[in-house]
């Protein structure tokens, strides 16, 4: 399919969604919203996959109307809506450093003590001096797919 059919499907099935699809001006696919829209979207959307996501917001193009110098209560509108756009931009900083802390929180790894490697290797070494069938299988079954080349990357040795 080409890059039009891709993006003209993907318009059609996000349309329930009041997400628009289409092709950026460097043939990129582009994703668009209503700024009202986009806490419904970003809870109904879940996007799973092995590639790589590049993601980048872009701001809507602010019309600032009616910037004369004899137009007071317009330059007030037009103020009320820089501080609330300013105020929304501070809610989200704050809602993605909170995000990216929670995150890290969680993958803190457990503290392993040092008598844990040695106990492993011994009901390992247990297991393998019996030579009864289950034994066996639970071995052979670990060491599927286990290569040299691999155990010297695990072991930081290449």
């Amino acid at each position: 399919m080409s890059a039009e059919q891709i993006a003209a499907r993907l318009d059609r099935t996000l349309a329930p969604l009041n997400v628009r699809a289409g092709l950026g001006r460097d043939g990129r696919i582009e994703f668009s919203t209503a700024e009202a829209n986009w806490p419904a979207v970003r809870d109904s959307i879940a996007i799973s996959g092995r590639g790589r996501v590049g993601t980048e917001a872009v701001a809507p193009d602010l019309q600032l109307q009616d910037l004369n110098k004899g137009n007071a209560e317009a330059l007030r509108q037009n103020l009320r809506d820089v501080v609330q756009a300013l105020e929304r931009v501070r809610r989200s900083q704050a809602a993605a450093s909170a995000a990216l802390s929670a995150a890290s929180l969680r993958a803190v790894e457990p503290e392993i003590s040092p008598e844990a490697p040695a106990i492993t290797a011994q009901d390992f070494a247990a297991t393998a001096a019996s030579h009864d069938y289950e034994s066996l299988l639970a071995i052979t079954s670990a060491l599927v797919g286990v290569s040299r080349e691999r155990v010297l990357a695990l072991l930081g040795m290449r």
